[in-house]
């Protein structure tokens, strides 16, 4: 296998990027790049390619619940864009900094795609400075870029287009492996020290309205950060001044926390059988200890089994408009550590014709407001979209139809 000392050996002359001036097509480097050599040649890019996966092995692993990380939760309107940042310190600043890093990101692709990502910008002297957007596509195809701090973006798959629900996100730097990623870490009060402890930030875009009180996640798994002393750093994840911040530990965590997944959205109309499902909430510990389900919102139900990881109710009757109920799940393990997930199920309203009342059966009450309605009596309450012979309103139809089911036995 490969060491980072390996790749400064194959890579000595080639660390960075050169730069071209947006308007002259002429090299131009920046400050922050002065200095750092000319970029690689692509039997380079090929080799180091070949040699990533053993260099970051966890891009092989799959991504289990021992992988997963909460990244970001994302809600707006369909259609609205979503920029988050990706935050990265030390826990202590006595820890190395990382050289390099791989992740895989997923998501929900029914409620967020990818859009494009940005790692700080490019500056062209009297030109300005611009953002560095990647990937960089043309009618020619899509190309990855560099890092402020010349580290190599590579992706998997590399065209956008390609990432559906997950896709894989290196940086390594292909010349000096002792640059770090940035230098960012944790004070005495648990606070960012550092301006580059943003490293890039993503874009997505929503495919649906997402409410807040449900989010979209995009979840990170399979984490690799490396040093030139090895591979030896533990993430969490954490929130830190309103940002989610990945905080890099020397030090195993003596129990990290749980993972709950509440399952997909479920579309289904009243009087269904609906059965939740957290059966792939885990534990990276092995030990997930609790399992809660609570509703939070909508129609009131009865819900089975509700500390178990399938808990089960009867959706109850709606209006014509239907509704929609929401339910929190909350998972612990055995260290005192929690995570909580929710999931929306839109209940969808069945029309019962005839059923006057919208009650949901059929009984005299209907067969007596269709009979006042006939009357030109008052008939508060007329489900009018029950009508069953066009005219838009209860009526005798209505009330004739009612009496018969009755009569052989209905209710």
């Amino acid at each position: 296998m490969p060491s980072v000392r390996t790749l400064a050996g194959i890579f000595p002359l080639f660390p960075g990027p050169t730069h071209f001036s947006p308007r002259t097509g002429t090299p131009s480097t920046s400050v922050a790049e002065k200095g750092k050599g000319m970029r690689p040649r692509p039997w380079q890019i090929l080799l180091i390619c070949a040699l990533l996966p053993p260099l970051f092995p966890g891009q092989a692993r799959a991504a289990a619940c021992d992988a997963m990380h909460r990244l970001w939760d994302l809600s707006g309107a369909s259609g609205q864009e979503v920029t988050v940042p990706f935050v990265l310190a030390r826990k202590t600043q006595a820890i190395t900094p990382v050289s390099g890093m791989d992740f895989k990101l997923v998501w929900d692709p029914t409620l967020l795609a990818v859009d494009h990502f940005q790692a700080g910008e490019s500056c062209y002297g009297q030109f300005g400075c611009f953002p560095n957007l990647f990937p960089d596509c043309n009618p020619a195809g899509c190309t990855w870029g560099t890092l402020p701090t010349g580290h190599s973006i590579i992706a998997v798959p590399k065209n956008l287009a390609d990432w559906r629900d997950r896709g894989v996100l290196m940086m390594v730097h292909l010349g000096a492996t002792d640059i770090p990623l940035n230098s960012a870490y944790l004070d005495g009060n648990g606070q960012v020290i550092g301006d580059d402890q943003v490293v890039f930030t993503a874009t997505f875009t929503l495919q649906a309205d997402i409410p807040p009180e449900n989010p979209a996640t995009v979840w990170m798994a399979g984490a690799s950060f490396a040093q030139t002393s090895g591979f030896t750093l533990h993430e969490s994840v954490t929130d830190i001044g309103g940002s989610r911040v990945i905080v890099l530990d020397d030090q195993p965590p003596a129990s990290s926390p749980p993972y709950a997944e509440a399952g997909p959205q479920q579309n289904v109309s009243e009087g269904a059988t609906v059965t939740l499902d957290g059966s792939t909430s885990c534990d990276r510990d092995n030990d997930l200890a609790t399992v809660q389900w609570t509703q939070t919102a909508g129609p009131p139900v009865t819900l089975a089994g509700a500390d178990t990881a399938a808990p089960w109710f009867t959706a109850p009757n709606v209006g014509h408009a239907g509704a929609t109920a929401v339910f929190h799940l909350r998972v612990g393990d055995g260290a005192g550590n929690f995570s909580e997930d929710a999931v929306l199920v839109h209940i969808a309203d069945v029309l019962l014709p005839a059923d006057l009342t919208d009650d949901g059966i059929l009984d005299l009450a209907d067969a007596i407001v269709g009979l006042r309605a006939a009357a030109g009596l008052p008939a508060a309450g007329c489900n009018v979209a029950a009508d069953l012979d066009g005219d838009g309103r209860g009526g005798v139809a209505e009330a004739a139809y009612v009496l018969e089911h009755l009569s052989q036995g209905g209710g």
